[in-house]
Formats: structure tokens, C-alpha cells, sequence
């Protein structure tokens, strides 16, 4: 165990900076994007957002993140963008993560992300790798399922944190015990008969994300949950029968606004056993994405 102190008058969350479209050509790792990924203080995120394409058939694009050793490393391709550019024929993504010589794969997913725009599901054909343990040079490759297809636009969003997780409080199987979730990643436990509700307030602006990786321990067993929230209809539950290879995840962004407040449940899928996840809310894109800091010292396992 490794105890952090947190200062009471700390605020969590920090800036992406601006948007950082995609510089074309970049269809080799030799020509790939640089995201400049801004790090805040302490344990908070790298955070990068590119704004982007898959412009004609068979284009793909890739992207350079440098990050800190010892990271986990969390990615979507964003689908939900609206409104879709003229030609476009799909909203199904393919992600990969491949390691700092371009050709090694780490990871790869179809669609585990969930786009939302407007307050509504809008495609649960995103793709999104949550939790990934990575150090230093990686590639984001981003493609459409099919080559013969155009997904435009999408938003690149990519987000790291130093590996390491806070505990599940219990109780906190009902709205009113819901856990108050901090920026940290939290670990937790799941049985068939449980929910974990979960509480966080933004007090700022920025692009709000829950992130839920169903197998953080990477050892091929996979918890697939699905996510409610109280205040609103969106459900996200997208890696159920999508053909998303393992592990499995959950990931949305879930737009922009001041004085936020997320309350919502995690609950096993349809079918699905029970076991361990991890599950984070992130802030990327303004620079007012704080939240109230209700820890002051806790433990990270």
C-alpha cells in the first residue's frame, strides 16, 4: 500500500489546452500526429483531445502520445460527433494501441465506447481501451471497421494516469450511500445480486467521461457491467454482443456544463458474472474542471 496526502484545499482535474486536430498525412507511425498531452499536478491526468477523420476509404490515422512511465492509459474514439459529414457511411471505429516501435500491438478494440451527444445514445460502435498499463512512446491507430467506409468526423480523447487505485467504500449499494468518487481510479468488487452507486459534482466547465475497465488485474477475465444514471436516461452498456475483443470496458463522454452532478449505478450486464472493475470520472477540455476534494489521505492499492 502506498498512502497519499491530498490537501484539503486541493483542486482535482486540470486543462487539455485547445483542440489538436490531426495533421494529415499521418497514415504511418513515422508520420503521426503528436499529441502534446498537459499534465497537471500530482496524480492528475495527461489529457489530449484531437478533433478528427477518416476522411476517404481505406485512410487511417496515427497518433503519438508520450507519457510517464508507469501510466494507465485510457482511449476513445469518440463516433457520437454530430452533425456527420457529408459522405460519411458509418459510426463503427476500430482502435489499437501499439507500442513505441509502431508495430507491436498492446490492445485493440471495436466498440466498447459509447457516443452520447445531446443527452442521447447516438452509436455504440465507438471504441474505447480502458486502463491500459503503458510507459513511455505509444501509437493510437484509428480506422473504420470496414475500409471500404467514412467516419467523419470523430474526436480522439486520450487520457493517463499514474497506475494505482482507491478502495470501493461500502456500503454504497443505494443513491443515498452512494460513494462521492474522486479523480482517482477506483477498484472494486461486483456480485450478482450487488450495485455500487457512485456520486461526483464538477464545478466547472469541460468535457465529463466515466470510464470503467472490466478487467484492471489484465489476466483475461473479464467483468462486464453495465451503467444507469438517476438523473438521466442515458444508459451506457455498450460491449454486450458488439464483437469488442477482451478485456472488456465501458466508455462515454457525456458533454459540457457547470455544476454537474453525476449520480449512477454499476450493475453486472445481462448474464454476466460477477468480479472486479475499476471505474473513474474524468474532466477534459476547460479550464475550470474541478471537483469538490472530500479525502484528505487515503490509501491507493
Amino acid at each position: 500500500m502506498v498512502e497519499l496526502s491530498v490537501p484539503a484545499a486541493a483542486q482535482e482535474g486540470g486543462c487539455s489546452g485547445p483542440p489538436q486536430p490531426e495533421q494529415e498525412p499521418n497514415d504511418t507511425p513515422a508520420t503521426a500526429t503528436l499529441l502534446q498531452v498537459a499534465q497537471s499536478q500530482h496524480l492528475f491526468d495527461y489529457m489530449a483531445r484531437s478533433p478528427s477523420a477518416i476522411g476517404v476509404p481505406g485512410d487511417v490515422d496515427y497518433f503519438r502520445v508520450d507519457v510517464q512511465p508507469g501510466s494507465l492509459l485510457s482511449v476513445l474514439v469518440d463516433t457520437a460527433v454530430l452533425p456527420q459529414s457529408p459522405g460519411s457511411t458509418t459510426r463503427d471505429s476500430v482502435v489499437q494501441i501499439l507500442a513505441a516501435d509502431g508495430v507491436t500491438l498492446l490492445e485493440w478494440d471495436d466498440d466498447d465506447g459509447t457516443g452520447v451527444a445531446a443527452g442521447a445514445v447516438v452509436s455504440e460502435q465507438a471504441s474505447a481501451v480502458v486502463g491500459l498499463p503503458v510507459s513511455g512512446t505509444v501509437y493510437i491507430r484509428v480506422s473504420a471497421w470496414s475500409a471500404g467506409d467514412v467516419l467523419a468526423p470523430y474526436v480522439l480523447w486520450v487520457t493517463a494516469k499514474p497506475a494505482g487505485f482507491l478502495p470501493e467504500v461500502e456500503p454504497n449499494g443505494t443513491s443515498a450511500t452512494a460513494m462521492v468518487i474522486p479523480e482517482y481510479p477506483i477498484l472494486a468488487n461486483i456480485g450478482s445480486i450487488d450495485e455500487d452507486w457512485y456520486r461526483r459534482t464538477f464545478l466547472g466547465g469541460g468535457f465529463h467521461a466515466i470510464l470503467v475497465d472490466g478487467d484492471p488485474e489484465r489476466d483475461g477475465t473479464t467483468t462486464d457491467v453495465r451503467i444507469d444514471f438517476e438523473f438521466n436516461p442515458v444508459v451506457i452498456n455498450s460491449s454486450v454482443g458488439k464483437g469488442a475483443p477482451p478485456p472488456g470496458a465501458e466508455a462515454a463522454w457525456l458533454g459540457s456544463g457547470s455544476g454537474v452532478v453525476s449520480v449512477f449505478r454499476v450493475r453486472l450486464a445481462a448474464g454476466a458474472l460477477g468480479g472486479s472493475y475499476s471505474i473513474r470520472l474524468a474532466c477534459i477540455g476547460g479550464d475550470n474542471c474541478q471537483v469538490p476534494v472530500e479525502l484528505q489521505s487515503f490509501e491507493v492499492r
